[in-house]
């Protein structure tokens, strides 16, 4: 039995355009993308979808990782296996995240220096 068998012809198709955007959009702009950072929406959320689909997606592709947890988590907390695929783990204070710090921002750039390959070389 496919994931689609049991849907309707109106949900089936609603799924069709769900996955084409998918597909057309976010897997084609992180095909595209240097890296991936990825803000681990806690247990609570870690069945959203759209994370679910562009973290597998960034593993896919091989990228690099960057995952970032609120201030207060613990690495701990993430799923193991996420741990594995991440170059690297990073606590912020989601405030910083939302509006952008300069500090957030030389953190980001420092990992792209360590994880990004030059396409020249």
């Amino acid at each position: 039995m496919g994931l689609r068998d049991g849907l309707s012809p109106d949900d089936r198709d609603r799924f069709d355009e769900w996955a084409r955007f998918q597909r057309e959009h976010n897997i084609a702009a992180l095909a595209e993308s240097a890296m991936v950072i990825s803000i681990y929406p806690g247990a609570e959320h870690v069945q959203d979808i759209e994370y679910i689909l562009q973290t597998g997606a960034a593993v896919l592709l091989d990228k690099p990782i960057l995952v970032l947890i609120a201030d207060g988590s613990s690495e701990d907390e993430l799923p193991p296996k996420l741990r594995m695929v991440a170059d690297e783990i990073l606590s912020i204070d989601r405030d910083a995240a939302d509006l952008g710090s300069p500090e957030l921002g030389d953190k980001i750039a420092a990992f792209a220096k360590r994880f990004v390959k030059d396409p020249a070389g």
